[in-house]
This record gives structure tokens, sequence and C-alpha cells, in this order.
């Protein structure tokens, strides 16, 4: 029998790893966002932008596979889920944002007026959190029949 490395922590983390926690998540979201701005995403479309959507995409599931082995071998696994998040939710957002910012390069009639950057971040925000609004209405029928 293996004894439980994680034996001896205190249930609750100390408060100076809960502060270095969130500072990591929030030092991970803005320099994804200062990335998001600062790189070439401007070229018109072709093999090497869709290679870099592709290594975009690549690279999300590298660090999710990293992250959930991180969050498993952590004495704190809640905090580390959470602090996981902070760093996947805005790279997932911003890689959407980016794709979107891209595709309107590409073909102007992808959408109704051009896209800045901020355009593109704001248009793919509103888009994940109001998917399925309205989608789902009660069955009119008394048994579920048509």
């Amino acid at each position: 029998m293996t004894a439980d490395p994680h034996q001896g922590l205190p249930a609750v983390p100390p408060r100076r790893t809960v502060v270095w926690a969130v500072l990591r998540g929030f030092l991970n979201a803005t320099v994804l966002v200062v990335l998001y701005y600062v790189l070439p995403l401007g070229e018109p479309l072709g093999t090497g932008t869709v290679v870099r959507v592709l290594i975009g995409l690549a690279v999300f599931v590298a660090i999710t596979a990293w992250q959930i082995r991180t969050i498993t071998g952590s004495p704190y696994p809640g905090m580390k889920a959470v602090e996981a998040f902070g760093l996947l939710f805005p790279f997932y957002m911003l890689l959407f944002a980016s794709t979107y910012f891209v595709m309107e390069r590409a073909s102007a009639a992808s959408f109704t007026e051009p896209l800045t950057r901020t355009d593109a971040l704001y248009f793919t925000t509103t888009v994940f959190s109001t998917v399925g609004s309205g989608t789902s209405r009660p069955d009119p029928s008394p048994r579920g029949y048509c």
C-alpha cells in the first residue's frame, strides 16, 4: 500500500498559494490578450493562415492535456482547475476571435461590416454568451406528440 503524498497538507490551501494562482490566471489572460492584438492576423487567407489556425487548435489541445495532468497530480485540484480555466477559457475565446477576424479579412461579405480585432472579440463573446438563448421551447402538445 502506497502512502498519499498529500496526506499532511491542510484541506484549504494557504492564502499565498491562492493569491499566486489568481495572479497566474490574470497574467496568463493578459499575455494571451496582448498576443491577440500583436500577432499578424491581417494577412490574406491562404495555406499559411489555415496552418496557423490548426496550430492554434493543436496548442489548445496540448495545453488542455497538460492542465488535466497538472490538476490530477495537484494537492489542491479544485484550485488548479480554476487556474486552468483561467488559461483555457481566454485562449479558446481569443482563438475564435482571431478566426472571425481572419474570416472577415478573407471575405468582406462574411460580416455586415468590417471587423477590428476588438469587434471580433466582442462578436465572439456575444456569440458564446447567447448560444441557445430562445431555442428551447416547451412542447405545446400535452403528451409530446405532434
